[in-house]
């Protein structure tokens, strides 16, 4: 599977940032389809993740589909920009929807609030990109910290709508995409994780 391939998958099975219904479920009622879908996006976003950064997936998701589970087996080439990880691509979604939140004229005036979210969302960013390309140590310690800073960003927004800055429903899309984000640093995470194992066990075979 191509990354380009496994992205097009994702973008017919994931929910839309505005709630819309994802594409495999318009025209299906009731909640078992959603969550097969949601199900469906998640396992399709770490594999993603995990594409991007140039590696195998197929025995960290372990996925119950058969189907799925022949897909992960191929190798694929490595992402070579970290624009290119669907982790920092959904935190740079996150981004935009943020600054567009913090530069309203009730949340800028409060300055010391909006610039701990400003940096929060911008931590979250910086530090997958600044990981990527390190080792799988480097990577997956930088990825902790922007799932760090993603939880702060959450608090954030949560003390901006407890002083009227800004209302629930506009925090509904950055939810969602922080939801989407969260399973894909997991998945992404557990991987290097996994690796790193497998290298310390090898290593220790050899000594």
């Amino acid at each position: 599977m191509t990354l380009a391939g496994a992205r097009l998958m994702l973008a017919g099975a994931s929910f839309t940032p505005d709630g819309a219904k994802p594409n495999s479920l318009r025209g299906h009622r009731g909640g078992d389809g959603r969550r097969r879908s949601a199900d469906i996006a998640t396992r399709l976003e770490s594999l993603v993740a995990v594409i991007a950064h140039g590696r195998s997936a197929c025995r960290d998701l372990r996925p119950h589909s058969a189907g799925m589970r022949r897909a992960l087996t191929r190798f694929v080439s490595g992402a070579r920009h970290y624009s290119e990880l669907i982790v920092w691509q959904l935190a740079d979604a996150i981004r935009v929807n943020v600054f567009a939140l913090t530069g309203r004229p009730e949340f800028r005036q409060d300055f010391k609030l909006r610039s701990q979210t400003d940096d929060a969302i911008a931590s979250v960013c910086r530090n997958i990109a600044e990981g990527f390309g390190g080792t799988d140590a480097e990577f997956r310690h930088y990825l902790i910290i922007a799932r760090m800073s993603l939880n702060e960003v959450s608090d954030s927004l949560r003390s901006a709508r407890l002083k009227n800055y800004i209302r629930e429903d506009d925090v509904h899309p950055i939810s969602a995409l922080s939801r989407r984000l969260h399973r894909a640093l997991a998945g992404l995470i557990q991987h290097l994780e996994n690796k790193l194992a497998r290298t310390r066990r090898r290593q220790s075979s050899e000594t």
